[in-house]
């Protein structure tokens, strides 16, 4: 998992540049601090965190799989959120509001998967082991 998500952030990095490039062409600018710019670069940021935290033995195991679950969050945001429920900016493509019911719902079916995962990882008996390094408890 650790190589796959050091293989996304490359795809992020590049997609993030490469789409500013492209609005530099097309818009004469950059940057522009549009949502959809804003959220692509939070999601390369909190990949960019768990690989660090990773990196550094912050994050291991459960607790590297679950963060990477909540990162996947940003992703959405960036790619279904700023088009359905911020409905704002360049990048809104006139599908307006409304889309934060079912963002909402797979916030809620994340949230349960991963506290059904950490139940289930207590009980298998190593509980603190693979969530934080030692001298970390």
């Amino acid at each position: 998992m650790y190589r796959s998500i050091q293989f996304e952030v490359v795809l992020l990095a590049a997609g993030t540049i490469l789409g500013g490039v492209w609005a530099d062409y097309s818009w004469g600018r950059f940057w522009g601090w549009d949502p959809k710019e804003v959220w692509a670069l939070i999601a390369l940021l909190l990949y960019v965190a768990v690989l660090h935290g990773r990196f550094t033995n912050w994050l291991r195991g459960f607790g590297f799989a679950a963060v990477t679950v909540i990162s996947f969050l940003g992703v959405l945001m960036a790619w279904y959120g700023v088009n359905f429920v911020l409905g704002a900016g360049l990048h809104s493509y006139g599908f307006g509001s409304g889309g934060i019911a079912y963002v909402l719902v797979y916030l809620a079916v994340q949230v349960a998967f991963i506290l059904f995962a950490y139940g289930r990882h207590r009980s298998s008996g190593n509980a603190g082991a693979a969530i934080f390094p030692k001298g970390h408890r």
